[in-house]
């Protein structure tokens, strides 16, 4: 009969290595895992709780489960990414050969600044869905 609250703040405070982790400053900003790092990356941007914007890179070869995520980034913003990113050794990014993507030309931007040696794909269901409301293609 542990009240949900109480046994949160319980793991929290005591169970789990909260209080020290290494994160725990900018947790609320920005995350990077560059352990989580592969050849085949994909970044996108998603809508949280209160319309807050975020930006996720993932290793695609870890496919949603644990280790996929490479780093969490609060915001869209080019200057913002780019800075964060940048945190990744360099010889990890050297190594990153895609990047999947949708089409914002401002995630695009610090992907070619950041993982220059990557080739850049468009996501093809975005694009599919892109190409399908363009007025060209309306009759």
């Amino acid at each position: 009969m542990v009240k949900p609250a109480t046994l949160i703040r319980q793991y929290k405070q005591h169970s789990s290595d909260y209080a020290s982790w290494d994160q725990k400053w900018h947790a609320k900003h920005w995350l990077v895992f560059p352990e989580n790092m592969g050849a085949n990356l994909a970044i996108d941007e998603v809508s949280l709780s209160n319309g807050e914007l975020w930006t996720f890179l993932t290793n695609k070869a870890g496919k949603g489960r644990k280790g996929t995520l490479v780093a969490a980034i609060r915001g869209t913003r080019t200057a913002d990414i780019e800075q964060i990113l940048l945190k990744i050794p360099p010889e990890l990014r050297l190594n990153v050969k895609e990047v999947s993507m949708d089409m914002a030309k401002n995630i695009e931007s610090a992907i070619r600044s950041v993982f220059s040696q990557a080739k850049i794909v468009t996501d093809r269901f975005r694009f599919a869905y892109f190409v399908s409301r363009s007025p060209i293609n309306s009759t």
